[in-house]
């Protein structure tokens, strides 16, 4: 069971500010629970990728364009939001919606929707004597209709339930989260070490409240005062407040002897260039910074995670949460320029204000906001994620189905023949999956592909038969999650062949179900040899002629079994001249060396307990064209039998070398000594059935395809689901996000 969950902000994630890097951090910190998967809508579609790229590339968490799902919308806002969240809802059935705006939250207030969401609203009146008796009824209506609501602080619940004369039961405290590189057990000597002496750092947007020219002036003054002392600013939008002073800022900035103008940065440059700073500038106007503001500054806690004190207004809640000494307050630009100067040259004042600084990161730390969090996600109830299975001859998929339920619900798009798509049919399915798993690289695949909604995942299964065909060249990648190869031959072939990213690949092997098969053996198997399938020629019947004469000249109890159909009966290979001409040269040749009572076509067998007459399964194919996993001679490894192949591209990824001959004749004489040899012949068989069992038993397939199904082959995700790091190749991933256990409490 999971929870899926779509994370709403009514705001552009292009542009790197406190309240989209919030909404990252938000999804960061969902990402850290297993059981969620994050869908973020998108306000604006995304040309910016310094705040997203990390996540873009995580499976657990997809971004939503409205267009995508409703052609004529290209931006959300109040207006559409109830439109584009039916629609996506309908589609993807999330347990809930975490939803920042009063404006885009009012239009939902009558809306069904509500009992999914979970609001997160700061954009209202702080102040109980100035508030609107319009305001204070929406949220009170808010209150009442939702399960959850978060507040962003102890201070807002308190004032909130005094507000609305409500329990306060609904509020969970959603503090801003902040990833820090900081480990917990590190020293301050550790921590001092890399920083720079006399750097401050300025990350943010450029703002009238921000005091950024005020910023600026002391910069000037702290020139004529100590040229040593350095400002790092990294930021580069303008609010509209600033427009008629951007020529003039941008000027200094970038003129200035003292400041290292660095612009937009991603954001985990902009925390690495943080934590090298000794000092942070976080003085801002009494308009944002007061005694009545009930909010934290995203930016201030980045700061503390960087263990980078900060320069700041003394307000009531910068109190409750520094302290009423820290002394690193100011209250005037000239203040301000004091209190540079003195944390530059004083060693103490720095490290008292540092000091300050631990409490705050273990208040704030992920797993302790989490853990409020988890509380409020408790309400809404956990989905089961739906898979839809697509393609023709499921022959090596269907077993799994008993699995795929355990995990999914389950639908099936069978086809007759994979030309015989149907795309209604298919809009259908579509409507009604969370995954899509396309079984052979065909027309299903093509047209998943490019019709698959963000939020879906799609694997494509591919084999070998599919690479003389069009349709790989056909695919949109940006919606394909991984192709899946059997084997790492046709992983790098597929592409070569079709210029897919190595990336977008991986292997899994197809799977032997070693438990079904009968151990037990006829007194002359060994004597008798199969061939399991002998279309098209490539297989290589004539060379299974060739090893047959060569054993019979020396025991002529050899016999041949040939399973599956004969060419005869197939019209794709008798109707192909050369295919004819070769399998009439085969039965001539049976015919002219006397060997008709030894090749017997056996036609369709239950290979369970055909194998219990059988010593030796073979694999004969062209080496030039290989297969691409050839499954039977795993099947004599389960049924304790022996397996034996000649050489082709690939196949030391597949089977192990005790198995390998490269010319008829040593396997000619391979068979013949294991026949003299019985301890050998039985080791040989012993190991096989170990090796069958340690790599391609069904359960231990099936694990890779569940693990596949849940991370997306994203390696991070994948070392998250055990625990720690695993040593299994997955393409893909990002960093680790995963954190330590909770600490303390926090009261702010």
């Amino acid at each position: 069971m999971s929870r899926k969950i779509l994370l709403y902000g009514d705001l552009d994630l292009n542009v790197v500010d406190g309240s989209s890097i919030w909404l990252i951090n938000l999804a960061k910190l969902l990402l850290t629970d297993r059981e969620n998967y994050v869908d973020i809508l998108l306000k604006k579609q995304i040309r910016n990728h310094i705040l997203t790229g990390e996540l873009e590339k995580r499976y657990r968490v997809r971004f939503l364009y409205a267009k995508e799902y409703l052609d004529h919308i290209i931006e959300v806002d109040e207006n559409n939001i109830e439109k584009i969240l039916e629609t996506i809802d309908g589609l993807r059935d999330y347990s809930c919606m975490i939803l920042r705006g009063k404006k885009v939250t009012e239009r939902l207030l009558k809306s069904s929707l509500l009992s999914k969401v979970i609001p997160y609203l700061t954009d209202f009146c702080h102040n109980k004597e100035s508030v609107t008796d319009r305001e204070r009824q929406f949220l009170k209506s808010l209150y009442g209709s939702v399960k959850a609501y978060f507040v962003q602080t102890e201070a807002m619940k308190e004032y909130l339930k005094e507000l609305l004369l409500v329990d306060g039961e609904k509020f969970h405290v959603l503090h801003p989260v902040v990833f820090s590189g900081i480990q917990k057990d590190s020293s301050k000597k550790e921590r001092a070490f890399g920083k720079q002496d006399k750097t401050i750092i300025y990350a943010g947007k450029l703002a009238k409240d921000w005091n950024i020219r005020e910023l600026l002036e002391v910069m000037e003054g702290l020139w004529r005062k100590d040229p040593k002392i350095q400002l790092h600013f990294a930021g580069n939008k303008v609010n509209r407040d600033m427009w008629e002073y951007k020529k003039e800022i941008m000027d200094k900035l970038e003129q200035s002897p003292n400041i290292i103008f660095h612009g937009a940065l991603p954001h985990k440059e902009t925390h690495k260039l943080m934590e090298t700073c000794s000092l942070g500038y976080g003085f801002r106007s009494r308009k944002v910074d007061h005694d009545e503001s009930l909010e934290i500054s995203v930016k201030l806690l980045e700061y503390c995670f960087a263990d980078v004190p900060v320069i700041l207004r003394r307000t009531r809640m910068h109190r409750e949460l520094l302290g009423e000494d820290y002394p690193l307050y100011a209250d005037s630009v000239e203040e301000c320029q004091e209190k540079i100067l003195l944390a530059v040259e004083n060693g103490r004042t720095w490290e008292k204000a540092s000091s300050r600084l631990e409490w705050v990161r273990e208040c704030f730390a992920p797993e302790n906001i989490y853990e409020n969090v988890r509380q409020a996600l408790e309400k809404y109830p956990k989905k089961t994620m739906r898979l839809l299975v697509s393609g023709h001859d499921l022959k090596f998929l269907k077993p799994l189905f008993a699995y795929f339920e355990q995990e999914f619900n389950l639908e099936v798009q069978e086809l007759a023949e994979y030309m015989e798509f149907n795309p209604k049919e298919a809009q259908r399915y579509l409507k009604r999956a969370d995954i899509i798993w396309c079984e052979w690289l065909l027309a299903s695949a093509e047209w998943y592909s490019n019709h698959a909604y963000p939020h879906q995942s799609l694997f494509i299964r591919a084999h070998r038969f599919e690479i003389g065909r069009a349709y790989g060249r056909q695919l949109d990648l940006r919606r394909v999650t991984k192709i899946i190869t059997v084997s790492y031959y046709w992983m790098e072939e597929f592409t070569r062949r079709f210029r897919i990213p190595p990336e977008k690949c991986t292997v899994i092997n197809n799977f032997i179900e070693v438990d079904k098969y009968s151990k037990k053996k006829s007194e002359d198997a060994r004597y008798h040899l199969t061939l399991a399938g002998a279309l098209p020629k490539r297989k290589g019947l004539h060379r299974a002629l060739e090893l047959l004469k060569l054993l019979r000249k020396r025991d002529d109890r050899y016999v041949l079994h040939v399973t599956g159909k004969r060419p005869e009966e197939f019209p794709n290979t008798w109707n192909v001249p050369e295919e004819k001409e070769y399998y009439l040269n085969v039965y001539e040749t049976i015919e002219r060396e006397g060997l008709s009572d030894a090749v017997i076509f056996e036609g369709w067998v239950d290979m369970h307990h055909f194998l219990t007459r059988t010593g030796y399964v073979l694999s004969l194919s062209d080496s030039s064209f290989p297969e691409s996993f050839h499954v039977t001679p795993f099947e004599s490894m389960a049924a304790a039998g022996a397996a034996l192949a000649l050489r082709w591209e690939g196949i030391e990824y597949i089977y192990p070398e005790e198995v390998v001959a490269d010319s008829v004749e040593e396997l000619a004489m391979r068979i013949e000594y294991l026949n003299r040899h019985e301890e050998d012949y039985q080791n040989l068989v012993k190991q096989g059935l170990q090796f069958v069992t340690e790599h391609y038993d069904m359960p231990i397939i099936w694990e890779a395809i569940r693990q596949l199904l849940k991370t997306g082959g994203d390696y991070e995700e994948f070392c998250d689901s055990y625990g720690e790091r695993a040593s299994v190749t997955i393409p893909g991933g990002e960093e680790d996000l995963s954190h330590s256990e909770a600490g303390g409490a926090c009261t702010i």
